[in-house]
């Protein structure tokens, strides 16, 4: 049971990033769906959303890395900031649970702003409520090429990929690599007004949205610093 929730739940957040559902319908749906499943009766999403939410902010684990990665970035001088499609009372409560909330200079949650990542309302909103706010000397790092990647993308931002499913020994320069030709023909497609389309047929989702979204990959999070070190010196 607890495979299917965690299928579900993914399908409903995907459903928001589309603006097909709101941020309530997600928590509702769920459940629901999972209940519906299940044949799990006399018991009301509604009350199974309130208890899990209860507890769900003290339940965060951190990634490797992170605490330090984070904490030394904040000590260099960077500007660090939240961007999460998240329940906003359980985002916060879980990062003043791992003590990283006062390394942040803000955090900016959906369900607040009125509006979910990738919209590009929603960076815009964040980007207005920065004092100094340069998307060329901005980095968005994140694990979802659907939400983070494509929607820091068409805003401008630099992309930072976290996949820790494809482990490397050093960051990835996604945006200078080269399909293979013996995947498909990218040539081929150049002066064509449906280049996307065309490219969707040849590969992968995944495949598909890294190329089109994503500048930089990481498989741990200290392979940042490595790279905001080689960026800076470029610049």
């Amino acid at each position: 049971m607890l495979k299917r929730y965690s299928e579900i739940n993914l399908q409903q957040w995907k459903r928001l990033e589309r603006g097909e559902i709101t941020h309530y319908e997600v928590k509702i749906n769920r459940f629901k769906l999972l209940f519906e499943e299940f044949g799990v009766l006399n018991v009301k999403p509604e009350d199974i959303t309130k208890a899990y939410e209860a507890g769900l902010g003290d339940c965060a684990f951190l990634i490797d890395e992170a605490q330090e990665v984070v904490k030394k970035l904040s000590n260099d001088g960077y500007r660090l900031f939240v961007v999460t499609n998240g329940t906003a009372h359980v985002q916060r409560d879980r990062l003043k649970h791992v003590g990283l909330y006062d390394l942040f200079e803000n955090i900016f949650i959906s369900q607040d702003l009125g509006v979910n990542k990738p919209d590009i309302a929603f960076f815009e909103k964040v980007a207005a409520s920065i004092d100094g706010f340069a998307k060329d000397e901005t980095l968005i790092v994140g694990d979802s090429l659907t939400s983070d990647m494509k929607g820091g993308k068409c805003f401008g931002l630099t992309t930072v990929w976290f996949n820790r499913a494809f482990l490397t020994d050093s960051y990835l320069a996604v945006k200078n690599e080269k399909i293979e030709s013996n995947v498909v023909n990218v040539d081929s497609f150049k002066n064509k007004s449906n280049f996307e389309e065309n490219l969707s047929g040849a590969l992968s989702d995944d495949a598909l949205l890294r190329y089109l979204y994503v500048d930089y990959q990481i498989s741990r999070l200290s392979q940042i610093k490595s790279l905001l070190s080689d960026l800076n010196c470029s610049n």
